[in-house]
């Protein structure tokens, strides 16, 4: 889908399906001199968790042929 031509952000929704953990994100992004993403996530283990960790996003694959 096209954002309407006067539109000033652009929201994607994204699901998360896996063995441990099931949700939802919310990315609102807003173009400008510097880009800016407001992410929204709700998480729902769906068993115990022992150990969690984020990592950051890359952006490597933004370059090169491929």
């Amino acid at each position: 889908m096209k954002p309407e031509e006067n539109a000033k952000k652009l929201t994607l929704y994204a699901l998360l399906d896996s063995v441990s953990v099931t949700g939802a994100y919310r990315f609102v992004i807003t173009p400008g001199k510097e880009t800016a993403i407001d992410v929204t996530s709700r998480l729902f283990p769906r068993k115990k968790i022992e150990k969690i960790g984020i990592a950051p996003l890359t952006s490597m694959f933004f370059y090169g042929r491929t």
